[in-house]
C-alpha cells in the first residue's frame, strides 16, 4: 500500500541521516578530516572521489602563491572542507539533509506511538503492536541527528530545524490522540538540539566545521548574498546559466576568496535562472499556499502525524534553502526530490497517501 511505500521513503532518508551523523560524531571527536574517515579526496583508491568531485561541492577558492624564485605563481586553490561520513558537502550538506530527516523522524514515532483508536495503555500498546525495537531504534537515531545537527550548526542554524520539529509535532500530534506525548517528544529534540549547540560552542568545533555564529560571520555571508543579488540585477530575465555562479562571482569578490555558491540555494536560483526561473517558483508556491489548508482537513485524526511530518519537512527544507546553501550534492537532491514528490502528491490531492491497507 501507499503509506508503507511511504514510510519506506522516509525510512530511507532518516537512516541516511542517523548512519552520518554517527559517523560525524567519531569524525568531529576524533578531527579526522576523510570520508568515513579513511579516503580523502585523489588520496584514496582509484574509485575513491577526487579533486573535481571536492570542487563541485566546495563553497569557495582561494588564492595561493607557488614555486620561488625570480618566478611565483598564484592559482586558485580549493579550500579544504570538512567531509563528514559520506558527503563530500560536509555540514552544509549534513544540515540539509537533517532539517529534511528530523520531522519525518518525529512523524514516524508519533504514528507509532498514537492509540488509533485503541483503549489501551502506551506500555502495552507497544508490546501488541510488536513495534517496540523499531521505536527504540527510531528514537536513538533521532536523538543522534538532533544533537549531532545542534553541534555543528549553532543555534541559528537549528532554526529551520526547530521550525520543521514545531510543525511536526504540534500540527501532527495535536489530533492524534496522542497530544502530550507528541509535545513531550518535540521539546525532547528541540532541547537536544540546543544541547548539541552548546556542547558544540564550548568543545569548539574543528577547523572547517565552524557555522555561522556571531554577527562578523554573518557579515560574510550576507556580503555574498550581496554579490549574488547583484549577479541577478545584471542578468535579470534568464540569468547567467545554470552552474555559471562560480565563474561570475570572482570578479565581483573584495578578498582572494571566491564563493563557489551563492551561500542560498533561492539567491543562487534567481541569479542563475533570473526570472525565468524566479516566477515559475513562485506560482508554485502560491499554488501550495492555496491548496494546502484544504488538503490537510481532508486527512483524518489518525493520519494527521504523517502529514505534519511531511508539512514540517517542507518547511524546514524551504526556509534552510533561503538562508544556506541546501542542494549542494547529488545525494540531498535526490533526497528532497523524493520527499517533495510525496508532498506535491499530497497538495495535488491524493487522499490515500496516507492510508494502510
Amino acid at each position: 500500500d501507499r503509506a508503507n511505500r511511504l514510510l519506506t521513503i522516509w525510512g530511507c532518508v532518516v537512516g541516511a541521516c542517523a548512519l552520518h551523523a554517527v559517523f560525524g560524531l567519531v569524525q568531529f571527536a576524533g578531527d579526522s578530516r576523510s570520508l568515513y574517515g579513511l579516503f580523502e579526496p585523489a588520496k584514496g583508491p582509484s574509485w575513491a572521489p577526487s579533486l573535481i568531485d571536492a570542487s563541485a561541492v566546495s563553497q569557495a577558492s582561494v588564492l595561493r602563491s607557488f614555486g620561488g624564485g625570480p618566478i611565483a605563481w598564484t592559482l586558485p586553490t580549493i579550500e579544504r572542507g570538512f567531509p563528514l561520513g559520506g558527503l563530500l558537502g560536509g555540514p552544509a550538506a549534513f544540515r540539509s539533509l537533517a532539517v529534511l530527516a528530523l520531522p519525518l523522524a518525529l512523524a514516524i514515532l508519533i504514528q507509532l506511538l498514537a492509540p488509533r483508536g485503541s483503549r489501551l495503555p502506551l506500555r502495552d500498546r507497544i508490546r501488541e503492536s510488536g513495534h517496540g525495537g523499531l521505536i527504540v531504534a527510531l528514537s536513538l537515531a533521532t536523538a543522534a541527528i538532533a544533537v549531532f545537527l545542534g553541534m555543528i550548526s549553532g543555534l541559528w542554524l537549528c532554526a529551520p530545524a526547530a521550525l520543521g520539529l514545531l510543525a511536526a509535532g504540534v500540527l501532527g500530534g495535536w489530533r492524534s490522540g496522542f497530544r502530550w506525548g507528541s509535545l513531550a517528544l518535540t521539546l525532547a529534540l528541540l532541547s537536544a538540539t540546543a544541547g548539541g549547540a552548546v556542547l558544540g560552542d564550548s568543545l569548539g568545533r574543528p577547523e572547517g566545521i565552524e557555522p555561522p555564529v556571531n554577527r562578523a560571520d554573518w557579515n560574510q555571508v550576507a556580503v555574498v548574498w550581496k554579490q549574488a543579488a547583484k549577479v541577478a540585477r545584471d542578468f535579470p530575465v534568464l540569468g547567467v546559466g545554470l552552474g555559471g555562479l562560480p565563474t561570475i562571482l570572482p570578479y565581483g569578490k573584495e578578498t582572494d576568496r571566491a564563493p563557489t555558491t551563492a551561500l542560498s540555494s533561492l539567491s543562487q536560483w534567481n541569479a542563475e535562472m533570473g526570472l525565468a526561473g524566479l516566477v515559475p517558483l513562485g506560482l508554485a508556491a502560491v499554488w501550495c499556499l492555496v491548496r494546502l489548508p484544504r488538503s490537510f482537513r481532508r486527512v483524518g485524526p489518525a493520519d494527521r502525524p504523517l502529514a505534519g511530518g511531511l508539512l514540517g519537512a517542507i518547511v524546514a527544507f524551504a526556509f534552510y534553502s533561503m538562508i544556506q546553501t541546501s542542494l549542494g550534492t547529488p545525494s540531498i537532491a535526490l533526497a528532497a526530490a523524493a520527499v517533495f514528490g510525496n508532498f506535491d502528491r499530497w497538495i495535488a490531492g491524493g487522499t490515500d497517501l496516507f492510508v494502510q491497507g
